[in-house]
């Protein structure tokens, strides 16, 4: 949850991280069949995640902590996937200036270690990496529509595996609908989503883009 109310334009840090073709355990955002406590006083909010390890040694486990005064907002949080050495630990800010608000974030943690297979008998151990990410964006309310803006950097271990910048417009029709559209580039594109150079230089991954582009358009609506 304190990643997610940072997430803008596609430009969200746990998006980022669990979109990788090869799968980086930390920030799932949901676990199944889990247990929440939640408390809420004075601006401050806790809640703690609990459940059964399902698929990994470790039962997985969050806890956050947010502050909410006027215009500023503030969380930390920390997961403890099922792995038995992943983990990740978010803090964020957002504060809200007359029609502009800006808001910032960062994830650092570590990942899973895995065996990667690239075919039948041709296969290699890939160790825990550090994993550290950080995101800035900013809300425009421009008469009854916002502007946003967004960047987004992500690196495990040495390399880069995501750079993303994106922005949109999205009109209010209403207090619960609104039309909105977005765009967001990604200078990394598939191939860095491979943050091992055995990956990278595999055969079978020789064709990927180095860039991507992607966009939405729709409406929306809260019931």
């Amino acid at each position: 949850e304190t990643v997610a109310a940072l997430r803008d334009v596609g430009m969200g840090l746990q998006t980022s991280l669990t979109n990788s073709a090869i799968t980086i355990n930390p920030g799932q955002i949901r676990v199944a069949d889990s247990v929440k406590y939640a408390l809420v006083a004075k601006g401050f909010s806790f809640s703690a995640d609990y459940a059964e390890a399902t698929t990994g040694p470790d039962n997985p486990y969050s806890v956050a902590l947010a502050y909410t005064g006027g215009p500023f907002w503030a969380g930390i949080a920390y997961e403890n996937p099922t792995g038995s050495e992943d983990n990740l630990l978010n803090v964020g800010a957002r504060y809200t200036f007359g029609t502009v608000t800006l808001s910032g974030g960062y994830t650092t943690g570590d990942t899973q270690p895995f065996t990667a297979t690239l075919a039948p008998g041709v296969s290699f151990a890939i160790p825990t990496q550090k994993l550290k990410a950080w995101l800035v964006g900013a809300n425009i309310a421009v008469g009854v529509g916002d502007i946003k803006v967004g960047y987004a950097d992500n690196k495990v271990g040495s390399r880069k595996i995501s750079e993303r910048f994106g922005i949109g417009y999205h009109y209010n029709l209403s207090k619960r609908t609104k039309l909105y559209i977005d765009y967001a580039h990604d200078s990394k594109g598939f191939n860095g989503a491979f943050f091992d150079p055995r990956l990278v230089n595999a055969a079978a991954f020789n064709d990927l883009r180095n860039e991507k582009d992607g966009y939405d358009i729709g409406i929306q609506h809260n019931f």
